[in-house]
C-alpha cells in the first residue's frame, strides 16, 4: 500500500521549525521596532535577541532529528502526475533548506561568540565565550547572517511557489500530505 501523507512525527517537527521559523522573524522585527521607538527599552530589546538565539539553538537540534526521522521513517510517495522535474526542483530545495536552516543559526552564533558572549539557550550557557570581542569579526558574522537569512527567504518561498503550483495549477491535494490533520 502506497503511503500518501508524512508521518505524525514528520508533520509535527516541520510545523515545530515553521512555527520557530515564523517566530524568529515576529522578535527581530518586534527588537527592530523597539530599538527605534521614542521608547527604547535597551532590557527588553535584550531579552528579545536572547530569546531569538534560543529559538535559532532550537532549530539546530531539531533539523537534524527531523532529517532522522525522515531517513528511518519515509517519506510519503510522489502523487501520480508529479514530474520529474518537479521532483528534482523539490528535492533541490528541501536540501537547500535543511542547509540553511541549520547554518543560519551557526552564522547568528558565531556573531554572539564574536562579541565575546557566551551562546545561552534560555539563560542556560550553552557555550562559554570563547575568544575577546572582535568587533570587525562580529561585523562580518552578522552581515553573513543577514545574507544567509534572505538566502533562505528566497529558498522558502521556492518551496511555498513549488507547492502552491501543484495545488493552483495542477488543482491536486499534493499539499495535504504535510497538514496534521489532513
Amino acid at each position: 500500500m502506497a503511503k500518501t501523507r508524512y508521518n505524525f512525527g514528520l508533520k509535527t517537527l516541520h510545523w515545530a521549525i515553521v512555527g520557530l521559523l515564523a517566530a524568529q522573524f515576529v522578535l527581530v522585527l518586534v527588537r527592530s521596532f523597539i530599538h527605534r521607538a521614542e521608547f527604547h527599552d535597551a532590557y527588553l530589546e535584550f531579552q528579545l535577541i536572547q530569546i531569538h538565539k534560543s529559538l535559532g539553538a532550537t532549530i539546530v537540534a531539531l533539523v537534524p532529528i527531523r532529517l532522522l526521522w525522515r531517513w528511518i521513517g519515509g517519506l510519503p510517495d510522489w502523487p501520480d502526475g508529479v514530474a520529474e522535474w518537479e521532483k528534482s526542483a523539490s528535492s533541490g530545495v528541501e536540501n537547500w533548506l535543511y542547509g540553511l536552516l541549520l547554518i543560519v543559526p551557526v552564522s547568528g552564533a558565531a556573531s554572539t561568540i564574536a562579541s565575546g558572549a557566551p551562546l545561552l539557550w534560555f539563560g542556560y550557557e550553552i557555550l562559554p565565550a570563547l575568544i575577546s570581542a572582535s568587533p570587525a569579526f562580529t561585523a562580518l558574522a552578522l552581515f553573513v547572517h543577514t545574507v544567509l537569512i534572505y538566502l533562505l527567504l528566497i529558498v522558502f518561498a521556492l518551496h511555498i511557489g513549488l507547492v502552491f503550483r501543484r495545488s493552483i495549477y495542477e488543482r491536486d491535494s499534493y499539499h495535504k500530505r504535510i497538514f496534521l490533520k489532513a
